[in-house]
């Protein structure tokens, strides 16, 4: 969970001074872990036991509902958070937004057809495609 922290310089200074009208993507990507795993994750799992009815392929755990559930509320959170920490402009690019629906639906789609140590890669995974 902590890796895209890592991979993202580690902790640095709410907001940089030296960034003067510009948001790195890497300030988002950071919390990559927390969006993947602790917000989607967790909304896909709780949707899909409850509410799931389709699944993805036969004899596969995993529900379209709960996967659609993890990338939208993943998707939502990252708007959040990004207007929560203030790193966004007003009249930032819509280049932003396509990253955050970038990385919510490609770790959406990776947890959802996926079998093996999902939660190692998928904060990565995240974190890649924020970094685009």
């Amino acid at each position: 969970m902590a890796a895209p922290l890592w991979l993202a310089g580690g902790p640095q200074p709410w907001p940089p001074a030296h960034l003067t009208g510009y948001v790195s993507p890497s300030r988002l990507a950071a919390c990559g872990g927390l969006v993947s795993l602790g917000i989607s994750d967790t909304l896909a799992s709780t949707v899909g036991k409850y509410y799931g009815r389709r699944k993805i392929c036969g004899g596969w755990p995993k529900t379209v509902e709960g996967t659609a559930a993890g990338i939208v509320g993943g998707a939502l959170f990252s708007f959040a958070l990004q207007w929560l920490l203030q790193l966004r402009e007003v009249d930032a690019l819509p280049l932003e937004d396509c990253r955050i629906l970038l990385a919510s639906v490609g770790a959406g789609l990776l947890e959802a057809t996926t079998a093996q140590m999902d939660n190692i890669f998928i904060p990565l995974h995240y974190f890649a495609l924020m970094m685009i």
